[in-house]
């Protein structure tokens, strides 16, 4: 018994065609379009139901033998499928798949989500305001801790948002808040203030402090800034400006972010404590001619005492004093 695959542009049986020609679209160009990648990105699918199949798996296969799809799945936390076109062909093929839904195939096009930072949000009002927005999936009160196992919460609230992050978010009555785009910060050791790994993998002996890079902790010159003593003079132990350590204009922290770019210019106050240091040229080699053609350096004349010169109304009078 010979079994005969079936093509894409035969009929299955619900009577589901595929038109490949009728949903084949051309990849503009950035310039024509006017948006960027970023902004046209590819739908992302999760498998609701699957009636003819007994686990999202076979319908994986069989959208993959039969309709010759190359996909890129992946599955979320909660264990749903999820399905992505790897080419733009692909990509309307399931889009036609998602509107046909042959052999019971229920698709739901998934929104794509970005985190962004509310800034300036009270730390006494709640978040339900805030989740009531229509952009805002999910929030999360930011806080920072404070000794003892204690956490206190700042102005600052991490959403989880459908679509592209907005530059602001209105509360109604509550206010409009300006929102940022979040940044993981980068990893930080908090005894050599250096960039890459943590305090426990750090293998320096002496603590640098974040402030004025001293062999000392950061916490001694914090202290003298919060109870109003004598200012340390900032300095920061990765790139020399004058700022702190976890400045987010920080070059070396720029570095470390993916997609970041380094201001060319700093400001004033900004600026290394001290010009860069020039490459040392190597001496020159020393030779007969060149010692020949060499200038003989000239004699330093020894300095003869003054004498001291006393005016009258005779004339000038010259005095010489005697040895002892």
């Amino acid at each position: 018994m010979t079994s005969t695959r079936r093509r894409p542009e035969d009929p299955d049986d619900a009577g589901f065609i595929l038109q490949r020609k009728r949903f084949r679209v051309t990849k503009p160009s950035s310039q024509q379009s006017g948006a960027t990648a970023a902004e046209r990105p590819i739908p992302v699918w999760r498998v609701v139901r699957h009636d003819d199949f007994p686990s999202p798996y076979q319908l994986v296969r069989w959208l993959e033998c039969e309709l010759r799809l190359a996909l890129k799945v992946d599955v979320s936390a909660s264990g749903e499928f999820l399905l992505r076109g790897a080419t733009e062909d692909a990509a309307a093929t399931l889009q036609e798949v998602a509107d046909g839904q042959p052999r019971g195939i229920v698709l739901a096009r998934r929104e794509p989500s970005r985190r962004g930072v509310l800034v300036g949000y009270p730390t006494g009002l709640p978040l339900d305001p805030v989740l009531e927005h229509p952009l805002v999936v999910s929030a999360v009160r930011c806080s920072y801790s404070a000794g003892l196992k204690r956490h206190l919460p700042t102005r600052q609230v991490q959403l989880t948002l459908r679509g592209l992050v907005p530059a602001a978010l209105d509360l109604g009555c509550f206010g409009t808040f300006a929102v940022r785009r979040y940044i993981q910060e980068p990893v930080r050791c908090y005894r050599c203030q250096a960039f890459g790994h943590y305090q426990r993998q750090c293998q320096r002996r002496q603590e640098l402090c974040g402030v004025c890079s001293g062999e000392h902790a950061s916490r001694a010159c914090v202290r003298l800034l919060r109870e109003g003593g004598e200012r340390p003079v900032a300095r920061c132990p990765n790139c020399g400006a004058r700022h702190h350590a976890w400045n987010r204009r920080c070059p070396a922290r720029l570095r470390q972010i993916p997609g970041s770019t380094v201001p060319r210019q700093l400001q004033w106050k900004e600026a290394p404590l001290l010009p860069p240091r020039s490459t040392p040229q190597p001496p020159v080699p020393r030779n007969e001619d060149a010692a020949v053609t060499r200038r003989p350096r000239r004699r330093r004349r020894r300095k003869r005492p003054q004498r001291n010169r006393l005016l009258s109304p005779e004339g000038i009078w010259t005095w010489t004093p005697r040895p002892p």
